[in-house]
């Protein structure tokens, strides 16, 4: 739910992994490249509303962006029903095989995660850590690529 940086990623990885994914943005389609981009690629696209029929079809999650809040009436029926309520950097998480280093906090975590990732590539030939979430790439891009 929500076709931001975020969740382009998790649906294009989500698709590549196998799964069967449906997206939804409230954006019109008209005016969505990142909608018409998966749609291309055979990801079912609803855009320019949130429809509580949506919740109807059966589905194994969701993957919500994280400026949707959880109050949201489609967020809550998904609830309701007892469906898992992920964002994508949880999804990362889940599909990640390489360790995993996360920084939260009010301020500052540019700048910590910055030179954690370089301490950890400092002197190495071949970059091991990168960085993603809010800067670098969207979580489960990394994560799709560090894969086995």
């Amino acid at each position: 739910m929500g076709l931001a940086k975020s969740g382009v990623s998790a649906a294009k990885t989500l698709h590549e992994l196998g799964a069967f994914v449906t997206v939804n943005d409230g954006k019109p389609f008209e005016e969505n490249p990142e909608a018409q981009d998966l749609l291309a690629l055979g990801i079912k696209v609803i855009c320019g509303s949130h429809p509580i029929e949506l919740l109807d079809e059966d589905f194994f999650m969701m993957v919500k962006n994280p400026g949707i809040p959880y109050t949201h009436p489609l967020v809550q029926k998904a609830q309701e029903k007892g469906l898992p309520i992920i964002t994508e950097v949880e999804l990362a998480y889940q599909i990640s095989e390489a360790p995993i280093i996360a920084i939260t906090g009010t301020n500052g975590k540019t700048t910590t995660t910055t030179m954690i990732e370089h301490i950890l590539n400092a002197g190495m030939e071949d970059s091991k850590a990168h960085l993603a979430g809010n800067i670098g790439y969207p979580a489960s891009t990394v994560a799709k690529k560090r894969r086995k």
